[in-house]
């Protein structure tokens, strides 16, 4: 009985874990296509290149055909330098969908082996001079695509001012790390470290606070494994054959089984009894007395 409540728990425990795991929302278009915020030029690049420009350096984007992870895809290059990489300003997307949690993503790839090897997404001001919110450096190849994704929180939205407030996690200016910063005017989505001109697919850009929490798959309650019940002996066929055929012995007085009815016995015994009896007393009388006995 032990064994089978473990068994249980552990199956619920792995239910469960596996439920709150699948209820992790992210960027990735292959999950979260429906709700993504961008355009579908600007996303997968089927038609041109939507609302990505020329950023630093020489990060200049053009249609790579057929080299996407379906279809075209976004090339950006020669970039030169690490941070050389195409833009694409976030600043009306945010101020249309309000406060929130943003999540950002997309598919990186390396053109050729003159990269180093490395990309990450990151944000830049209008004047191009701050990087923030950065995502972790992730390896790319060039035999296939890697998701790259980063997030920051919206806290404050003024769209009659056109402004909004975002708290700092990630910088590479020290000075906005664990602060609340204030775009006014463009914030731009791009990507540096590394060298090498690279290709982009599959933009991604959802508020996290509108996605509605994935509904759980009902999962069949596990049973508890049934004990094994032992196999019944088969009784031989000769000894049911001979218990059907037994007939038990009967108590009739009247039956004349050879003289073995208890009655018949009682009676013989009764009547060697008293047959018994009458010669021990005959054989016991006393004599008379003769004239010899008197007279001595």
């Amino acid at each position: 009985m032990k064994k089978i409540i473990t068994l249980i728990l552990t199956l619920t425990f792995i239910v469960t874990s596996a439920f709150v795991f699948s209820s992790v929302v992210s960027a990735d278009i292959d999950e979260n296509g429906t709700y993504n915020l961008l355009d579908a030029k600007s996303a997968t690049f089927e038609g041109g290149l939507g609302s990505w420009i020329k950023g630093l350096e020489d990060g200049t984007p053009s249609i790579a055909a057929d080299k996407g992870r379906t279809g075209d895809a976004m090339l950006s290059g020669p970039r030169t330098k690490s941070w050389a990489g195409a833009f694409l300003d976030v600043a009306p997307i945010i101020l249309a969908n309000g406060a929130g949690v943003y999540d950002f993503s997309f598919y990186a790839m390396a053109v050729d082996d003159t990269n180093d090897g490395m990309l990450r997404l990151m944000f830049r001001d209008a004047a191009g001079s701050y990087g923030y919110d950065a995502s972790a450096a992730g390896a790319i190849t060039v035999d296939e695509y890697t998701l790259i994704e980063a997030s920051f929180e919206v806290t404050e939205v003024d769209k009659a001012a056109k402004t909004f407030v975002c708290a700092v996690t990630a910088s590479t200016d020290p000075n906005f790390v664990d602060e609340e910063h204030t775009v006014t005017g463009a914030l731009n989505l791009t990507f540096d470290s590394g060298v090498g001109p690279v290709y982009i697919d599959d933009v991604c850009i959802v508020n996290l606070d509108t996605i509605p929490t994935p509904e759980p798959t009902p999962s069949p309650t596990p049973s508890p494994v049934p004990t094994a019940s032992p196999v019944p002996t088969a009784t031989p066929i000769a000894t049911v054959a001979a218990a059907a055929t037994t007939v038990p012995a009967t108590t009739d007085a009247t039956t004349d089984d050879g003289g073995g009815s208890p009655l018949v016995i009682v009676l013989i015994v009764s009547a060697v009894i008293l047959l018994g009896g009458g010669a021990a007393l005959l054989l016991i009388k006393p004599k008379k007395p003769t004239d010899t006995d008197t007279k001595g």
